[in-house]
């Protein structure tokens, strides 16, 4: 399981996710037309890294890197399949938390994109018409709390980045929790407590 570093806008999380070898979420921004790592809107650029910064992490380390853009119609305009494997990144960089036009638009690109699955929006995996699909798509879930709701997504596991629930409450995650999301087979965890994640041997 890839552990994620949760909004690793600047040098000392980027360089904190290298040591340790986890994959790293940014959040994305556009200031005068360019992309910035930044969860705010930005006020100064110079209290900013540009996205290349984390496209060019992610070319050195070869962990996982998820893009979370914060603002519609940028995504398409930040990153693109060629430019990603012009970089040899193309198969680590994943964006998420997209609305439906932009992750159309990524698709089109031949970016790979996680689509939201939570208790607010459900994906029925045992609806025929979805399997198709399924096998093609990662997810990205979220609002999850307690350990007996991860066996309800256990058919997509292996597909899916979970959103470990400190991000919504500031509470790390008990041992049972973490526990829990190993033995599911999850794809990755993005977490502001990553050594409670690789404290676990799976």
């Amino acid at each position: 399981m890839t552990i994620v570093l949760h909004r690793a806008n600047s040098v000392k999380e980027l360089t904190l996710a290298a040591v340790h070898g986890w994959g790293i979420e940014v959040d994305v921004r556009t200031h005068e037309g360019k992309p910035y790592l930044a969860h705010d809107p930005i006020v100064d650029v110079s209290q900013v890294l540009a996205l290349r910064e984390a496209l060019q992490w992610c070319q050195t380390t070869r962990q996982t890197l998820v893009l979370d853009f914060k603002e519609t119609g940028i995504a398409q305009k930040s990153v693109s399949h060629d430019s990603l494997t012009a970089l040899g990144i193309s198969e680590l960089v994943k964006c998420t938390d997209l609305l439906v036009p932009d992750q159309l638009a990524l698709r089109k690109l031949g970016v790979p994109n996680l689509t939201r699955v939570s208790k607010y929006e459900q994906i029925d995996v045992s609806n025929a018409d979805m399997l198709p699909y399924i096998p093609e798509q990662e997810f990205w879930l979220d609002y999850v709390f307690a350990p007996e709701e991860l066996q309800e997504y256990a058919q997509i596991a292996g597909q899916t980045y979970l959103v470990s629930p400190e991000l919504h409450t500031s509470v790390k995650p008990d041992t049972a929790f973490v526990r829990a999301v190993w033995e599911t087979g999850f794809a990755g965890v993005c977490t502001d407590f990553p050594e409670a994640y690789a404290s676990e041997t799976g």
